[in-house]
């Protein structure tokens, strides 16, 4: 595990191994977790807003779903970033959560979104596994609004062990601390806005303008400070 700062924002990195056991001791000992998905766009955005920034640090576990994020915290782990290239939190949680008989929520923000997703969880753990799912543009009135309430209301008819949304960021960030108090479920995932581009069981890397991650390195190199080595239990 690396606890630093990129661009300014503490996150901690765990491997595979630590953020898969970390995510099960949160779902022994803890009321609802969050889990954030990192991307280079992210992290940017979070680094000019300070309100963005705490609700990230704040995120009980990140995960990395860009390499150049692993190099900006000096982690040249080959298995590292085999990890992440290939999405491994994500498929192993899925398995994990279905090995243990878990149900999980869908969010999506429209239905494109929504089928896009729940393909990605069919070909993790295949089609029988206990789920449910909806897009947020059904509980909107008519001027766009969304009722948190409503939201909330639903998740907990079905009380699913594991949310997993992909909806836009900073605002699947807002909502997931907006209605943490509120559910009963023990984890909820925001994945990317970008896993829109699901491709061959992964993020599709390609899908992350190369604007961005140009701008992010050199960035990188103004703010960089060194990360911290830990050896937790978890």
């Amino acid at each position: 595990m690396q606890t630093g700062k990129i661009l300014g924002i503490t996150v901690t990195l765990r491997s595979l191994r630590e953020a898969l056991n970390y995510s099960e001791y949160l779902c022994e000992s803890t009321p609802l977790s969050t889990i954030h998905y990192l991307t280079t766009r992210m992290l940017i955005h979070a680094s000019k807003h300070q309100e963005t920034k705490t609700l990230l640090e704040n995120t009980n576990i990140h995960i990395c779903a860009e390499t150049d994020i692993l190099k900006a915290a000096g982690i040249n782990s080959s298995a590292r970033q085999y990890e992440t290239e290939n999405n491994l939190f994500l498929k192993e949680l899925c398995r994990r959560t279905h090995r243990n008989n878990g149900s999980i929520y869908i969010i999506s923000e429209n239905a494109d979104k929504l089928q896009v997703l729940t393909q990605i969880l069919k070909d993790y753990i295949g089609e029988d596994y206990k789920s449910a799912s909806l897009v947020l543009d059904g509980l909107r009135d008519a001027d766009g609004l969304l009722n948190p309430e409503s939201l909330a209301n639903k998740l907990n008819d079905f009380a699913p062990h594991i949310i997993i949304s992909n909806l836009a960021f900073p605002y699947q960030l807002q909502l997931m601390n907006e209605l943490k108090p509120f559910l009963n479920a023990r984890i909820w995932l925001g994945l990317p806005d970008e896993a829109a581009f699901y491709k061959k069981n992964k993020f599709s890397l390609l899908s992350f303008p190369g604007i961005w991650r140009k701008y992010f390195r050199k960035k990188v190199i103004q703010y960089q400070e060194p990360f911290d080595e830990d050896n937790p239990s978890e």
